[in-house]
């Protein structure tokens, strides 16, 4: 990370910048509302971020599909002068292909697949899910409990410190700050899960 006075765009600094922004949603989440689902976007992107610096490597070119991959190492092989103008791209894949490219395949600087349990693997998608059903709105309604979101944001997010942690030597200075953070997104996460749990008890009849 760069402190030039601007703003940074790099997969660390959304990463962390994510995580900052769903503890804040978190905060302000009570019954009802959708600060629950902005939450959960803003969890998938610093999970997505983070895989991204996971896999980038040392060319920048491990969070992007095959096929993009395939293209750069073409384009590097070619001498300067032969190399055409326009380069391959820097298309990252999506959240669900860089879960699987980083739990079945060594990473390139711990050459050692990312760890990941049945159960963070289905929140992830989970989480994936409600995502896109925000983002992108559907012709339809449907409701979802603040303790399902919850849970899958709270198994999703130490994805974000683990992948920043198989690339410390270049995410060291923002280390810290991100374990911290997934610390207290978790605690929020069972905060709201304990007291939506105590609120449905209440209006539970008798």
């Amino acid at each position: 990370m760069f402190d030039l006075g601007y703003p940074e765009i790099s997969p660390e600094a959304v990463a962390l910048h994510s995580l900052e922004e769903c503890k804040a949603h978190l905060e302000n989440t009570g019954p009802r509302n959708l600060y629950i689902f902005s939450a959960a976007c803003s969890a998938h992107r610093a999970v997505q971020s983070a895989l991204t610096v996971a896999l980038a490597g040392s060319a920048n070119i491990g969070a992007s599909p095959e096929k993009v991959r395939k293209q750069w190492l073409e384009y590097f092989e070619r001498d300067f002068d032969e190399r055409p103008r326009s380069t391959p791209g820097f298309r990252v894949m999506s959240l669900r292909q860089l879960a699987a490219e980083a739990t079945t395949r060594p990473l390139p600087w711990s050459k050692h697949p990312l760890g990941m349990s049945a159960q963070e693997g289905f929140f992830l998608m989970r989480l994936a899910s409600y995502r896109d059903d925000f983002e992108h709105p559907k012709q339809l309604t449907y409701l979802v409990t603040i303790r399902e979101v919850a849970r899958a944001i709270a198994a999703a997010v130490p994805l974000v410190s683990r992948s920043l942690e198989e690339v410390r030597h270049h995410t060291y200075e923002l280390l810290p700050s991100a374990s911290s953070i997934v610390r207290q997104i978790e605690q929020l996460c069972a905060q709201l899960a304990f007291e939506e749990e105590q609120r449905i008890s209440r209006d539970q009849p008798i």
